[in-house]
């Protein structure tokens, strides 16, 4: 399992947030992090880059994320994780909408993206452990 050392985050972050002590917290802990507020900036940095996974904010309207998130989840194959700081109906309504693989209400902190990740990686190698057949199955099959 990798560990969130290993990493490299793109945040698409609201115009008004300050994810200063997330992104000392994650940095601190080997992290690489990159933080934008024009989806188009998001999009140049991770077609270049490939990130191992992006965190959206839904306090955006969903015309200027949806295309965003789709390009990242179906194209790039890239895991997109959504938050929210506000509670709005709109910014819910987006969470709920959009393929994120988990989503986060609330403040956007080191610890939680730390452990959203972990989670998420966790629970990719155990689909790819139940996936594999194991030896004893593949003699089964030739006999």
């Amino acid at each position: 399992m990798k560990s969130i050392r290993l990493f490299s985050i793109a945040i698409l972050k609201s115009p008004i947030a300050t994810l200063t002590n997330t992104d000392k917290y994650l940095q601190n802990a080997g992290t690489k992090v990159n933080n934008f507020i024009k989806p188009s900036e998001l999009m140049e940095y991770i077609t270049k880059e490939l990130p191992d996974c992006v965190f959206i904010c839904a306090d955006y309207p969903i015309e200027q994320v949806q295309n965003t998130v789709y390009l990242i989840t179906h194209v790039l194959k890239l895991p997109a994780f959504g938050f929210t700081k506000s509670i709005s109906y709109s910014a819910l309504q987006l969470l709920e909408v959009l393929p994120f693989e988990e989503t986060i209400k609330g403040d956007l902190t080191g610890p939680l993206i730390e452990k959203t990740i972990m989670n998420y990686f966790e629970m990719k190698s155990e689909e790819n452990r139940q996936k594999k057949p194991s030896a004893a199955s593949d003699r089964k099959q030739i006999l």
